[in-house]
């Protein structure tokens, strides 16, 4: 078993393997089903102190995760590309076009996240806290696919790397490539709606953009169909409308939160005043006697 599990280390199977991702999404599974489990199995709901001490071990989870993730795709790229013969070397960051249009939707995401931290804050409605602690990271996390990439071409695949993170995607899992003044594109083979998959660079960040994929037609060939100015106007017009829909939805939805919170209060506010009247009464009445 142990000259078996030498020939490839458990590392290098798991970040070749897709399911590697399930290492981080584990911990978040546990948080939802203990509480549900135990709540069916007492009868009634958890403690707070139960449900933050399983909130604390699936972000620890997490956390975990991703550095098993990471830790595994890096030793795959590593046992991958030690026997390929690398072709050309790069650096670039994403399209003008995607970072433009990222930068927008990201800033819808944090306006949304601002007014969530600042809705809860006002109406006292914690629910709308998670729009902020949702919408931030993924904020962040989207802005960080659009920043400069250190790109490897070899016989092995495509090498994408960052300074603590490399990932490696064989060429069967692409189907063309396509250079244009703008941005160097390598479609992905099978789904990839408006190019979200695809591999996409910068042009103008290369020294020589026409001869740095030139080599690449022995590993994939060249696209027979480059997108003109509608077809990339077309594309742009989905993008934006996604994101203006992501938008709409999250706003809608804290807007629904909010007056949700309000016409709660204001059922609420009776009742209280109602209850605590009488009492403040008869403490206002002993004190007057008492200190007469």
């Amino acid at each position: 078993m142990g000259r078996i599990a030498g020939r490839t280390p458990l590392a290098v199977r798991l970040g070749g393997s897709r399911w590697v991702w399930t290492a981080m999404a584990l911990p978040f599974l546990y948080f939802g089903v203990l509480p549900l489990g135990t709540t069916f199995a007492r009868g009634d709901a958890l403690p707070g102190g139960m449900v933050a001490v399983a909130l604390v071990g699936a972000i620890a989870g997490f956390l975990s995760g991703v550095g098993v993730v990471a830790a595994s795709r890096n030793r795959h790229a590593k046992a991958m590309v030690a026997d390929a013969e690398t072709v050309v070397r790069f650096a670039a960051s994403a399209p003008a076009r995607d970072r433009r249009v990222t930068t927008w939707a990201v800033a819808g995401l944090f306006g949304a996240a601002i007014l969530g931290f600042v809705g809860s804050a006002l109406l006292d409605f914690a629910p709308l806290r998670w729009l902020f602690q949702l919408l931030v990271p993924a904020g962040t996390a989207l802005y960080g696919t659009t920043t400069e990439r250190r790109v490897t071409i070899s016989d092995a695949g495509i090498v994408v790397a960052t300074p603590a993170y490399k990932h490696l995607r064989s060429w069967s899992a692409y189907e063309s490539f396509d250079v244009t003044d703008e941005e160097i594109v390598v479609r992905r083979a099978g789904w990839s709606p408006w190019g979200l998959r695809d591999f996409r660079r910068d042009a103008t960040e290369v020294e020589d953009p026409e001869r740095s994929p030139r080599p690449w037609s022995g590993f994939c060939p060249a696209s027979s169909l480059t997108p003109g100015r509608g077809a990339m106007a077309v594309a742009v017009a989905v993008r934006w409308r996604c994101c203006a829909v992501a938008v709409a939805v999250l706003c809608g939805g804290g807007a629904v939160a909010v007056r949700t919170a309000i016409a709660t209060a204001s059922e609420e506010a009776p009742e209280a005043r109602r209850a605590s009247g009488p009492r403040n009464r008869r403490k206002r009445v002993r004190r007057t006697r008492f200190r007469r």
